[in-house]
């Protein structure tokens, strides 16, 4: 090698290393919190580059523990907040509720973007470093997409939450799901994809599923799109087959088939709000999360009312439920924020 190249090398690797050194301060922002949408955006390209540089992201995560962990205290870390790698928000104004517009009337531009919503670590203090949490949510009246770091598509609806560690990886590829989501997940030769709820696990290879579980249902609801899943229960092992939905009752500990079809499920997913047999206190439910209000039944009758319902055109929270009023012959009482009916 001559001089000249010599010289060369010389000056791309202190050009490779002044980079990293930028990218290493960008990282070290993300993990305060202090990061702009811009930077952020560029330390994502850079980690989703290759596995070397998400190496080096990894390393970089652990070298910043272990100095924060000398100069905040244990209360100091459980507060810490960061952001996941996304690419834009989209929250709801608040109106009133007559100019209230349900989420999935988000412009399609928009709707197609990453949603930023709050991530949390959970970070003891050990000597040994533990594994690092992240919790995407989507509050009331919105919904979060994101692409996990194997290429799994996940979409959370309103009022959901999922987990997953930084240990996450091909050889590791464990979420925890509250409340409902759906997954397009990237296959994986060997390695199983598995959502832990807080009944059953639904183990999966490459697929594409719907999962309800909300704290406050009786019912925990799987619905297979493609390919093929296998729901863990109490040491059963249960393998579903496209189209078909499974709902375990959580007060009977029984796992029945239901006749549901696969459009209704994933309903929510093309902005549409479809369900062939319904009780009203369920549908309130529904609606109190994906528009964000407090909807209570006054008349106790009036809960376990069941009718079907096709919503796709739109509607706003009160045309709904004036429709709702007429069919099941109540009284709705609006005040801001709140929809009694009587």
């Amino acid at each position: 090698m001559g001089k000249f190249d010599s010289e060369l090398l010389y000056h791309y690797n202190t050009q490779i290393m002044e980079i990293n050194q930028d990218i290493k301060q960008l990282a070290f922002q993300y993990f305060r919190g202090k990061i702009s949408p811009k930077d952020e955006s560029r330390l994502y390209e850079f980690v989703k580059e290759n596995d070397l540089n998400e190496k080096k992201f990894r390393e970089w995560e652990q070298e910043w523990i272990k100095e924060e962990s000398s100069n905040l205290s244990k209360d100091e870390w459980n507060s810490v907040e960061r952001h996941l790698f996304v690419s834009g928000t989209i929250q709801n104004n608040k109106m009133t509720l007559s100019k209230k517009k349900p989420l999935w009337i988000i412009p399609a531009a928009a709707a197609v973007a990453i949603l930023l919503i709050c991530s949390i670590i959970t970070v003891k203090y050990f000597a040994k470093p533990q594994p690092t949490y992240f919790t995407t949510e989507a509050p009331k009246g919105e919904r979060s997409r994101l692409v996990l770091p194997d290429g799994t598509r996940v979409l959370l609806n309103s009022g959901s939450k999922l987990k997953y560690s930084n240990d996450f990886s091909n050889n590791n590829r464990n979420v925890e799901l509250i409340g409902e989501g759906y997954f397009e997940v990237s296959k994986k030769d060997n390695n199983t994809f598995i959502v832990h709820t807080r009944a059953y696990d639904v183990v999966v290879r490459g697929t594409k599923f719907n999962i309800a579980a909300y704290p406050e249902d009786s019912l925990i609801t799987t619905t297979l799109m493609e390919g093929k899943v296998e729901l863990n229960y109490q040491n059963e092992i249960i393998t579903m087959h496209p189209g078909q939905t499974l709902a375990l009752n959580v007060k009977t500990n029984k796992i029945n088939s239901l006749s549901k079809r696969v459009s209704q499920a994933s309903a929510w997913i093309d902005n549409r709000i479809e369900y062939d047999d319904i009780t009203l206190r369920q549908l309130v439910s529904i609606l109190s999360m994906q528009y964000d209000v407090n909807i209570t039944i006054k008349n106790k009758k009036l809960e376990e009312k069941t009718f079907s319902i096709s919503l796709r055109n739109n509607e706003s929270i009160q045309q709904i439920m004036d429709g709702i009023s007429g069919l099941v012959n109540a009284k709705v009482i609006y005040n801001k924020n709140e929809i009694i009916l009587k």
